[in-house]
């Protein structure tokens, strides 16, 4: 209730219904800011970019900036670490993949004008790979993960 007038959010399921209150908890998120939220990312890679700390993915929704985005993770970085595990949901797959690394080649990507669903999916993608995965270099994740798009859209 808002002035007197009812608003009502519908989710999928109800681990969105729950991230959703979990993000309006946190000072300064409203309803809009964390509908922004759940509607420019899919639930496993919004949880990943707070507990991770991926700020710069977090600001990819509309009306979310970059200290906005640090003020989310920071406020909820441990609560969703333990919720994730919770209620049992899956990261991508991302063996070899430190946060820092995940980071950069998401960042090229989407410089490169790749949208963050095929960002998500290249790096998931390509993660699976053993020469990719034993290397710690982001210049051959990009390498393979543009390779990866060519093939797939």
């Amino acid at each position: 209730m808002r002035d007197d007038v009812p608003y009502l959010f519908g989710f999928v399921a109800s681990a969105e219904r729950d991230l959703f209150r979990q993000l309006t908890a946190v000072s300064g998120i409203g309803n809009q800011l964390a509908m922004s939220l759940l509607d420019t990312l899919d639930l496993a890679e919004l949880v990943q970019a707070i507990v991770t700390g991926n700020s710069r993915l977090l600001s990819q929704a509309p009306g979310v900036g970059e200290k906005t985005a640090e003020r989310i993770s920071l406020e909820l970085r441990t609560k969703l670490a333990e919720w994730r595990s919770q209620i049992h949901l899956d990261d991508t797959p991302t063996t070899g993949v430190t946060p820092a690394l995940r980071e950069d080649v998401e960042m090229t990507l989407l410089a490169l004008g790749y949208s963050v669903d095929e960002t998500i999916q290249a790096i998931a993608a390509i993660a699976i790979d053993p020469e990719v995965c034993e290397s710690s270099d982001s210049e051959v994740w990009i390498k393979f993960a543009v390779a990866w798009l060519s093939r797939n859209t």
